[in-house]
């Protein structure tokens, strides 16, 4: 009788047992599970990262082995500064992350326009200042800067700035960055006004922004004005002074107003003769392009 006691509780351990192990192996298959759903789910993020663009203002961190940089892209804009094409100028904000010193400047910044890369330009002088030299970043330190290229904005769709191969910034982005008709066109409305403007005498009205040379110009004024006149309300502050004008389209223009005497060549014009007014008017209508 015992041995059958002893014989019936060894039976029901060893089916306690085999339970109880089959349970556990269960749960390890499903945690095995999980943890594939986790690591697929990190894969993906980090691929969204990847494909994500910023705008200006926005922070992004690049890394590499030994590096950790944070790089913000504070403030874009294009202006005309006596060269052709147009230029644009970046100003940036960055900071070291990381645990050694890193040399930090214009070439850490990739330029592309409708994808086509553009070499950064070195000035020594514009309206913005020069071009920012290379820093060395120590751990924690911060530094901003500023350089340029050569860009037309009016002439360019996609205007896109890459950080050490990175993150990407998309600075200009719209559906077509042709504007060949739109210049057709000032040109036709241009000749339409010449018979008006040869039978008057010289008047305001053969300026753009008539006081720009002795009172500040208002928003209002700089806001009523198409693209391609900001540029030459612009280049007309110089056109005062005597300055010529290497781009084609620009010359002509000044060339065809009876109050302009180009007597300066473009490389020789010193800008210290601009005044105050001149100086901020500048600036004001750049910025608004």
């Amino acid at each position: 009788m015992k041995k059958r006691i002893i014989s019936g509780m060894i039976f029901c351990f060893l089916i306690s047992c085999l339970i109880t192990g089959c349970e556990t192996k269960k749960k390890v298959v499903t945690a095995t599970k999980q943890s594939n759903d986790t690591k697929k789910d990190s894969v993906a993020t980090e691929e969204n990262s990847e494909d994500k663009t910023y705008s200006v203002g926005e922070a992004v961190t690049v890394q590499g082995e030994k590096t950790k940089l944070e790089f913000t892209i504070t403030d874009y804009g294009s202006f005309y500064n006596g060269h052709s094409p147009a230029m644009i100028y970046i100003k940036y904000h960055a900071k070291n992350l990381g645990k050694n010193a890193e040399i930090i400047g214009q070439n850490n910044f990739s330029i592309y326009a409708d994808d086509y890369a553009v070499s950064n330009t070195t000035l020594e002088d514009s309206m913005y200042g020069p071009t920012s030299d290379d820093v060395e970043l120590a751990s924690g330190k911060m530094a901003n800067g500023i350089f340029f290229a050569q860009v037309d904005t009016e002439e360019v769709a996609t205007l896109e700035v890459k950080i050490n191969d990175q993150k990407t910034y998309v600075l200009q982005h719209r559906k077509s960055g042709n504007l060949q008709n739109t210049e057709s066109q000032d040109t036709e409305n241009n000749n339409s006004n010449d018979d008006y403007d040869d039978t008057s005498d010289t008047d305001d009205s053969e300026y753009i922004l008539p006081n720009s040379d002795s009172e500040y110009v208002s928003t209002d004024e700089i806001d009523e004005l198409s693209a391609r006149d900001k540029r030459l309300a612009i280049n007309e502050i110089y056109a005062r002074h005597g300055r010529k004008f290497d781009n084609a389209e620009i010359r002509e223009y000044f060339e065809s107003q009876s109050w302009y005497d180009g007597t300066i060549d473009a490389d020789d014009f010193d800008e210290s003769v601009l005044n105050k007014y001149e100086r901020a008017n500048i600036k004001k209508i750049a910025d608004s392009q």
